[in-house]
């Protein structure tokens, strides 16, 4: 397999209760319907941090009070044709506050255990970060 792009991206796990934040993607996207964590591609000279702090303004319209490195982790996709290697700054994040506002990226949300998580259609990578990290 020949990659055709390497994607840096900064993913949040944020937890209440024991259960992940995860976000349905919309119609329009590659991977539709599927679920995923909190998370975006780090634009020219951003750091994880500063991405992951954007990201969660721009998803979900909130504001991060607490973000701690836990790993990082590696992944195949293929969108629109492309094979992609996606590299993953994982963090566990806190909210200010729970309340969500979905961006238009998004259809849906929902606070769901390790048990639920995993038999929701999610986006490749997801699986193996809520087993070590959930």
């Amino acid at each position: 397999m020949t990659i055709d792009k390497i994607l840096l991206i900064a993913t949040s796990v944020i937890q209440n209760d024991k259960k992940a934040l995860l976000l349905q993607r919309g119609e329009e996207s590659s991977y539709s319907n599927h679920w995923q964590l909190p998370e975006g591609k780090l634009e020219e000279g951003e750091t994880p941090n500063k991405a992951l702090k954007r990201e969660i303004k721009e998803e979900i319209g909130g504001e991060i009070s607490s973000l701690k490195f836990q790993t990082v982790f590696y992944n195949d996709l293929e969108a629109k044709g492309l094979q992609y290697l996606a590299i993953r700054a994982v963090f566990k994040a806190k909210l200010k506050s729970n309340k969500i506002i979905l961006s238009k990226e998004h259809k849906n949300y929902g606070w769901y255990s390790k048990k639920e998580a995993l038999n929701l259609p999610l986006l490749p990578g997801t699986k193996e970060i809520l087993v070590k990290l959930l």
